[in-house]
């Protein structure tokens, strides 16, 4: 979660696992980025959403800094898929409103969860159904208001070309059209019930890859595989558990992200983490390996994005590769040549 603080050049407090993208738009409208560090008692995979992390442990939320002019929800991390709790930050300002006055709105960063969450995540309180949410973007060219008096009209243009006016709201000014027409067909194509199809059998596939990956050489960060116990749709008790609905479990992203155990790192300290990213490029797999964000960077991460693409097929493929390859590097010392591939 991030916050907009006032002063003579407002700096933008952002969490560090917001994407690259929110420090370039911060910096593209005059705004100086400030990013906070992980705090380190709680696990890595609890501290994606600290606020509501704190709700969950029955303790109090951090508090919100008195100056500030907006506040931005991340619906789907970079690094694990977790969302971040919009609600949550929608009843913090109310209380600061109460306490100071200070009206304060919602914008929402939803890059890839605006494309998850409505067709698999009904019951889930993300967008314009939550008060303060007066913005929300989503994909790389989709952006939505609330209201147009929400739109400041300095950062409108007006246009006077081959004899019309027009007016264009936009950071890049000037972009093809063609990514626009594309998913329109989209659109058009799937409708509603083909995006909760696809949604969903991408989280299955998650899920089943997490599972797979849970109980072996890994400890598993992403929690869509994680079941809810106390969700809207669990606490109906006469209902057949329906293994393949998403609001039974974590809510997030199709992402799995893992790393290896703690003790097995222990146990065999000469294997890096990056060599399994590394082999598994060689068999075709695009499994990047990367640091956790600042406060956890010696925290490495391997992170698969499940897409249409990778069907269930290909999935059981995936995790008898991960498997095989990490089972060859604990038996078997890897050259000097290993170290130049990484």
């Amino acid at each position: 979660m991030k916050a907009v603080i006032l002063g003579s050049k407002p700096p933008t407090s952002i969490g560090r696992v917001a994407h690259s993208a929110t420090h370039s738009g911060v910096a593209a409208v005059g705004l100086k980025a400030i990013s906070h560090p992980l705090d380190k008692p709680q696990p890595l995979s609890s501290r994606i959403d600290p606020v509501c992390h704190h709700r969950q442990q029955g303790s109090p939320a951090p508090p919100l800094p008195l100056l500030i002019i907006g506040a931005i929800v991340i619906l789907g991390s970079t690094y694990t898929g977790h969302f971040e709790n919009v609600k949550l930050m929608n009843d913090l300002l109310n209380d600061l409103l109460n306490r100071t006055g200070l009206d304060i709105p919602i914008h929402v960063d939803a890059a890839s969860g605006g494309f998850i969450t409505p067709f698999v995540y009904p019951s889930l309180k993300w967008s314009f159904d939550v008060a303060r949410v007066v913005s929300i973007n989503t994909s790389s060219h989709k952006f939505g208001l609330r209201d147009e008096k929400f739109l400041h009209k300095e950062l409108v243009f007006e246009l006077h070309y081959l004899g019309s006016t027009e007016y264009t709201f936009t950071l890049n000014f000037s972009k093809p059209d063609s990514p626009i027409i594309a998913q329109m067909f989209n659109f058009l194509n799937l409708g509603f019930d083909g995006y909760k199809s696809i949604a969903t059998k991408d989280l299955r596939n998650a899920r089943m890859l997490s599972c797979a990956l849970e109980h072996t050489y890994f400890t598993i960060l992403s929690n869509i595989h994680r079941p809810v116990e106390h969700s809207a749709v669990a606490d109906v008790k006469h209902l057949v558990r329906d293994v393949d609905n998403p609001e039974l479990y974590g809510a997030g992203l199709p992402v799995v992200s893992f790393k290896l155990l703690d003790e097995l790192k222990k146990e065999y300290p000469h294997v890096q983490q990056a060599w399994i990213q590394s082999t598994l490029r060689m068999k075709g797999w695009a499994v990047p390996n990367y640091n956790a964000p600042k406060g956890e960077e010696k925290t490495e991460i391997l992170r698969v994005v499940v897409r249409e693409t990778l069907t269930k097929d290909l999935t059981e493929r995936l995790i008898v590769d991960i498997l095989e390859i990490t089972e060859s590097l604990l038996v078997n010392r890897p050259s000097q040549h290993y170290n130049h591939m990484i």
